[in-house]
């Protein structure tokens, strides 16, 4: 059942190639996840956390962004509710400031 999907998949594009039309494929990203970001002051704002822990437990410098998830788990962590490494949270910070810089 796997791989009907990826063959099902090629045969609709291919179809649709071979009639002459662009055809153009992408994914849709999470919305939740690529919609909204905030600044470090706007984490602080939303965590009730000074800056230097905002700064400290992410890293997030002046020209970063964090998206809603980022501050959700940054707001877990400052609570205490949440003891899983950070690691993973640093490439949102990353991603966002990837993004900000390519958009202009």
């Amino acid at each position: 059942m796997r791989r009907l999907l990826p063959t099902s998949y090629s045969k609709i594009v291919a179809g649709l190639a071979g009639t002459g039309a662009t055809v153009m494929v992408m994914t849709v990203p999470d919305p939740t996840a690529t919609g909204y970001f905030t600044t470090a002051a706007g984490a602080t704002r939303l965590t009730g956390a000074p800056a230097s822990v905002v700064t400290a437990l992410y890293g997030v410098g002046a020209g970063d962004l964090l998206t809603a998830t980022g501050v959700t788990s940054l707001a877990a962590h400052i609570e205490g509710s949440d003891s899983s490494p950070l690691q993973a949270q640093v490439s949102i910070v990353r991603a966002a400031r990837w993004l900000r810089s390519s958009s202009g």
